[in-house]
Order: C-alpha cells, then sequence, then structure tokens
C-alpha cells in the first residue's frame, strides 16, 4: 500500500511538473535571438468602403524572423519581409453608346517591420507552438494597377504606378497581426492575419485585409 500511495504521489507530482512547463516556462531560453528564414503565400484583399466588388489576390511574402527570447514561454516577434498585397475587380462602363468592360488589378510591395508578442508552448525538445498577436508597419517600395479593357472586338491595356502623382495611394501602413505557428525541429509552419488599421489610398475609408501561410526553417 505504502509503494501505491508513494508511486501515485510520484505520478501527480510528474503530471503537475508537466503541465507547469507547457503551460508556462519561466527557464532562462537556449538562445537570446532565434533567427530564421521564411516564404510563403499571401491572400489578400482591400475592406471598407466602396469595396463590395473587390475580389482576393495571392501574392508572397519572404524575408528574415529574429525572435527575440525573453524566457522560454515568452519572446517578441520581428523580423524584415517583403510582402506582396493586392486585389482585384471588373468594372463596366459606357462609352461612345458602348459597352466597356475592364479587369482591374492591382498589387503593392511591401517591406515589412512586425513587432509581435509570442507565446511559446514548449511540448518537448522537438514540438512547440507560439502564438502572438501585435502591431505591423509597412512601407511601399513599388505598387502597380494594371487594366485590361475591352468593347466587342476590340482590346487595351495600360498600367500606373500607384505611388506616383495624382494617385493618393499610402507607402506608410500599420495594423495589427494575430496568429500562431508550430516548430518540429528546425522546421516551422505557420498561419496568420493582418487587419489593416490605416487606408490604403487618401480620402476612403478603406484598409488591407491579408491571410498568410508560411513555411520557414531556424537556425
Amino acid at each position: 500500500m505504502k509503494k501505491f500511495l508513494l508511486a501515485a504521489v510520484a505520478a501527480v507530482m510528474s503530471v503537475g511538473a508537466s503541465a507547469q512547463a507547457v503551460g508556462w516556462d519561466n527557464g532562462a531560453p537556449e538562445k537570446i535571438v532565434t533567427f530564421g528564414l521564411r516564404a510563403g503565400l499571401n491572400i489578400s484583399t482591400i475592406g471598407g468602403e466602396d469595396t463590395s466588388d473587390t475580389k482576393t489576390k495571392f501574392g508572397f511574402r519572404s524575408g528574415v524572423s529574429a525572435d527575440f527570447n525573453i524566457v522560454r514561454s515568452f519572446s517578441i516577434n520581428s523580423g524584415l519581409f517583403f510582402t506582396q498585397k493586392g486585389c482585384k475587380g471588373d468594372i463596366w462602363d459606357e462609352v461612345n453608346g458602348g459597352l466597356v468592360s475592364a479587369e482591374c488589378r492591382m498589387t503593392m510591395n511591401f517591406i515589412e517591420l512586425p513587432v509581435y508578442l509570442s507565446y511559446h508552448l514548449n511540448f518537448d525538445a522537438l514540438n512547440s507552438t507560439q502564438f502572438f498577436f501585435g502591431p505591423y508597419f509597412d512601407f511601399g517600395i513599388y505598387g502597380k494597377m494594371t487594366a485590361d479593357a475591352k468593347s466587342g472586338s476590340q482590346k487595351a491595356s495600360a498600367s500606373v504606378n500607384v505611388f506616383d502623382d495624382p494617385y493618393e495611394f499610402k507607402r506608410f501602413h500599420a495594423g495589427l497581426g494575430l496568429g500562431a505557428s508550430h516548430t518540429y525541429g528546425n522546421f516551422v509552419f505557420g498561419l496568420s492575419y493582418q487587419w489593416g488599421l490605416t487606408d490604403v489610398v487618401g480620402g476612403v475609408d478603406n484598409h488591407w485585409n491579408n491571410f498568410n501561410v508560411s513555411v520557414g526553417y531556424n537556425f
């Protein structure tokens, strides 16, 4: 009976210690900074005023990540990324008595700096999951809008740099990001969503919405 009780107490203590280690670990991190590479797919569109006909557009995101580890269960997740966001839509208008339709596509390329608070759920030496939330900041380096118009058998195309005058598209953007990632060994798989808090173009209440799927490798 004594052996049984001792075994039961040991099992309970073991479960409690494991739960504490998995739930929150104040221990010193193995690395002060964890660097990694990330690449993935963006699915973005513009939400807000006058965007009911706007469709999503695919782009890509890649760059260098940096986790500034405070304790084993908490870090500041940042890095520097090249990211594409865009949208597309169809417009119709009557010109000279004829109906003109056009397919419009817009792609804006940014350098992005996220500053996310990240909670680490450590399962074992190989497996951990991160949940992160915080602000991000974008600076536009190039943006293009293309329209392919058609009227009967006639076709025409035109494109413009949206950051040039007289267009009022904004280079600087900020918003909030929320997501999770799972690390197995050195490999990382992540999902995230971004809500833009600043206008895409001046004079209109609109913002970026962006979903991202990524894979990566930590050094």
